[in-house]
């Protein structure tokens, strides 16, 4: 009889090893920033890091089709610290990427629609 030890492959043992990082991602639902059309409202993606330790981010805005229309990062974010990022008032914008570092317990983002004036709507992202 084999024990576990001796039947583990070398390739399964350097597999159950190694330690590479892995990436959460967090999306916000869509609702367009420029509707009506040329409206002059903003979207707004803003992240924190709400774990104990340094993580990373990019910030993706997405289009209907879920493509990204503008992207910021990746950048490091300190424990409870946090950024945004605009579509800079195009109304193009309809939803927040969030692809974050570590575990998506450790990051809140939210969609921010701002008509310039006022905050009109908050989007979680999960």
């Amino acid at each position: 009889m084999r024990t576990f030890g001796k039947s583990l492959s070398p390739l399964a043992l350097l597999l159950a090893l190694s330690t590479t990082g892995h990436a959460a991602v967090l999306t916000t639902a869509p609702a367009r920033a420029g509707y009506p059309s040329f409206s002059g409202r903003t979207l707004y993606c803003d992240v924190r890091n709400v774990g104990s330790g340094t993580g990373t981010v990019t910030i993706e805005i997405l289009d209907y089709p879920g493509n990204a229309i503008a992207s910021f990062g990746p950048l490091s974010l300190a424990s409870y610290e946090g950024t945004a990022f605009s579509d800079g008032g195009t109304g193009n914008g309809v939803s927040c990427k969030f692809t974050v570092s570590g575990s998506a317990k450790r990051w809140r983002g939210v969609a921010v629609y701002d008509n310039g004036t006022d905050y009109t709507i908050a989007i979680p992202a999960q």
